[in-house]
């Protein structure tokens, strides 16, 4: 799945727009659906990780916190 938030940061950790999601907690991510399931699991506080290849080919793993943010 793609980012779609130009000009935005996703996160702190390097994923920038156009990077495609790969999986989340070691779960597969094929879709904007899947993505949206696989984070609605957390809460703020919680740890996981975030695996994702960048326009470049290149893949990445980061271990993230969850923070509260906008609903919606």
């Amino acid at each position: 799945m793609k980012t779609d938030r130009p000009g935005q940061r996703e996160l702190d950790d390097g994923l920038t727009p156009g990077d495609v999601i790969m999986s989340l907690g070691g779960h597969a991510v094929t879709s904007a659906a899947s993505l949206r399931s696989a984070i609605d699991a957390y809460h703020p506080g919680n740890k996981t990780s975030v695996a994702w290849a960048d326009l470049a080919g290149q893949t990445h793993t980061a271990a993230v916190v969850f923070a509260t943010g906008p609903v919606g």
